[in-house]
């Protein structure tokens, strides 16, 4: 009994099923300790997957996951990190193929050479969030996409 619920779990996770909600209580889960140091309001904000300016990158973690991509900028008043969070979206491009095709007739097969289009799909990386570290907290915050 208990393989085919952790076959389940996995199948919901591979389809996508998991929920933003289940995502976040995960990483509490896995900073439990952390977490309970928080103050209750603080705890709450990151439950619903709220940030602030001043939060810690622990936070930023518990709340958002992982960043997709990571840059450091870098101006005479220090360093920042800028933690990304992309979204990919897929589109599909229909772009022309040449293609011989073998036609039967009574005279045996005849080549046949034409165009056809085809359907590719193409991946793009969309910023869905941007934020700002500067001396290890959250200096800025910009959401896009109804986030």
């Amino acid at each position: 009994m208990k393989k085919w619920s952790v076959m389940c779990v996995c199948a919901l996770a591979v389809c996508g099923c998991v929920s933003d909600q289940q995502l976040i209580e995960s990483r509490i889960r896995r900073n439990q300790a952390v977490f309970d140091t928080y103050p209750a309001e603080t705890q709450l904000r990151i439950r619903h997957g709220v940030i602030q300016v001043g939060d810690t990158a622990e936070m930023v973690r518990m709340a958002f996951g992982n960043p997709t991509r990571v840059r450091e900028r870098k101006t005479a008043a220090g360093t920042q990190n800028i933690w990304l969070y992309d979204q990919y979206e897929t589109r599909y491009v229909a772009i022309p193929e040449n293609q011989t095709v073998y036609y039967d007739s009574r005279f045996g097969r005849i080549p046949a050479t034409g165009t056809r289009w085809v359907d590719y799909p193409s991946s793009t990386a969309v910023e869905r969030r941007r934020v700002e570290f500067k001396d290890d907290r959250v200096d800025a915050i910009e959401l896009y996409q109804n986030d």
